[in-house]
C-alpha cells in the first residue's frame, strides 16, 4: 500500500457506514501508513470486524490504535498478528483494554512480545470483562 491509497482508503472509510468487517492483511502498512488510515477508522461508525495481520505495524502504530480503543464503542474482532508490535506497543494496547468495553477477541501472536509485555498485558486484562479471545 501505498501513501496515496492509504489515503484514499482513509477517506473512503470515514464516511463508510455500512461496512463491517475491513480486511488489510499482508499490505506492508507500517507506522507511517497507519496513520493515514486512523484518521478515517476514528470517524467510521460500523465497523466491527478488522483484520490488520501480517503488516508492519510497530509500537507507534499500536499506541495510534490504543487511542482507538479507548475510544471505540462497536470494535468486536481485532487481528494484529505477525507485526511487529513490541512491549511499548502492547502497553499502550493493555492500557487501551484496561478501558474499552466491546472488544471480543483479539490475535497478537507471532509479535515481537517478550515475557514483560505479556505479564504485562495480563495484568491489565484482569480489569477487562468483555474480552473472550485472546492469541497471543
Amino acid at each position: 500500500m501505498k501513501f496515496a491509497e492509504a489515503a484514499n482508503l482513509s477517506e473512503t472509510l470515514k464516511c463508510a457506514t455500512n461496512l463491517l468487517s475491513l480486511n488489510l492483511s499482508g499490505n506492508q502498512i507500517d507506522d507511517d501508513l497507519f496513520k493515514f488510515l486512523m484518521q478515517g477508522l476514528t470517524l467510521n461508525i460500523s465497523l466491527v470486524d478488522i483484520n490488520l495481520s501480517h503488516n508492519k505495524i510497530g509500537d507507534q502504530g499500536a499506541r495510534r490504535l490504543s487511542k482507538y480503543l479507548i475510544k471505540n464503542e462497536i470494535l468486536v474482532h481485532l487481528n494484529l498478528s505477525n507485526n511487529i508490535i513490541g512491549y511499548d506497543g502492547s502497553r499502550y494496547i493493555a492500557q487501551a483494554l484496561k478501558i474499552n468495553k466491546t472488544l471480543e477477541s483479539l490475535s497478537l501472536k507471532l509479535n515481537s512480545l517478550n515475557d514483560k509485555a505479556g505479564a504485562k498485558l495480563f495484568k491489565d486484562l484482569a480489569f477487562n470483562t468483555k474480552l473472550r479471545k485472546l492469541d497471543l
